[in-house]
């Protein structure tokens, strides 16, 4: 949210607007999922001079409940997602501490993008690198830096014994469009394969 607050407060919006902001969103979801459009139709008329200016050339006005975790997104409606309130769609959490759910959201991060780098996820998450090799510090025992594509990078430990063990029977490659955590793959088990 500190990254998101710096952006807003080139617009003049202060942590009162955005609070205000929230309400204003957490109301009109009050019904049930609703689409970005609708929600931006609602939200719109309400929002300060400010925040409407921020809205048309930076971003929806429902941002920061979506990093707060205040929303999240909900059943898709044809071609458009909903968005819902979280106490209304997800079953209560119980409560774990900061620390906790950086390891957690850097351990499924590595699950998804690794091998990847401390500042790879710096960037993807907008934790402070700082704090995130606090959490790599944390972690020592469940990771393994390696070595890929001429970097070097972290991997869950036990994806590493996986990927070691295994063997690309076919040489075909197939690129999905976008950024491809595949390549990432391949270029490690090309490595490992050297070794």
């Amino acid at each position: 949210m500190e990254a998101l607050m710096r952006i807003m407060s080139r617009f003049g919006i202060t942590e009162k607007d955005v609070e205000r902001m929230n309400e204003a969103v957490g109301e009109a979801l009050g019904a049930g999922p609703m689409t970005q459009r609708e929600l931006s139709e609602l939200i719109l008329p309400r929002a300060g001079k400010k925040v409407r200016a921020w809205m048309k050339r930076v971003w929806s006005p429902f941002r920061p409940a979506l990093v707060e975790g205040l929303i999240c997104y909900g059943p898709d409606r044809g071609q458009e997602v909903a968005f819902v309130r979280v106490d209304q769609w997800l079953p209560r959490q119980g409560g774990i501490t900061e620390e906790e759910a950086k390891q957690i959201l850097f351990r499924r991060y590595l699950s998804a993008y690794g091998p990847a780098t401390l500042q790879d996820f710096s960037k993807w998450s907008g934790i402070p690198a700082k704090e995130v090799s606090a959490v790599r510090g944390f972690m020592q025992e469940e990771i393994v830096e390696v070595s890929y594509d001429k970097r070097e990078g972290w991997i869950l430990r036990d994806d590493y014994d996986e990927l070691a063990e295994s063997s690309l029977e076919d040489t075909t490659l197939r690129l999905l469009p976008g950024f491809d955590p595949y390549m990432l793959v391949l270029c490690f088990l090309n490595n490992l394969n050297k070794s």
